[in-house]
C-alpha cells in the first residue's frame, strides 16, 4: 500500500491566524487473509469469473479490507484480459484516544491483464 497525505491546520489566537502545512508518504506492504475463488462457466476455460474478499486487522488501533469482482477473458494461451469492479477498499486507523484517524475508502471499475506460463 503506498500512502501520501497533506495536512493543513490553522490555530485563532488573541485575533492572529497561524497556518501550517505538512506532508509525508509511506509505502507499508501489508499481509492480507482471505479467499479467493475463480469459476470457469465454460468447459475450455476461455471464460472466467474471480471474486475476492481480503482483510487484515491491525489489533485495536484499525483494519484494512478490500472487495473486488472481475470477468476474464482468454486472450490467448498465456494471457487474459480482466474486467471488473472493486466494491471497496477500506483502511482504517485510530489512536486509542481517538485523536486522529484515517478512514480512506476506494471504489470503482478496474481492468488489466494477467499472465501466467
Amino acid at each position: 500500500m503506498n500512502t501520501s497525505a497533506d495536512l493543513t491546520g490553522t490555530v485563532f489566537i488573541n485575533n492572529k491566524s497561524e497556518t501550517r502545512t505538512a506532508s509525508g508518504s509511506i509505502l507499508a506492504p501489508l499481509p492480507v487473509l482471505g479467499p479467493r475463488v475463480r469459476w470457469y462457466p465454460l468447459h475450455r476455460g476461455r471464460l472466467a469469473v474471480d471474486g475476492a474478499f481480503q482483510g487484515m486487522s491491525f489489533f485495536g488501533y484499525g483494519y484494512f479490507m478490500s472487495a473486488r469482482g472481475t470477468g476474464m477473458v482468454a486472450l490467448s494461451r498465456h494471457w487474459r484480459a480482466s474486467f471488473g469492479y472493486q466494491m471497496g477498499t477500506r483502511l482504517k486507523i485510530n489512536d486509542d484516544k481517538n485523536r486522529i484517524g484515517v478512514h480512506l475508502t476506494q471504489k470503482g471499475p478496474i481492468a488489466g491483464f494477467e499472465v501466467s506460463w
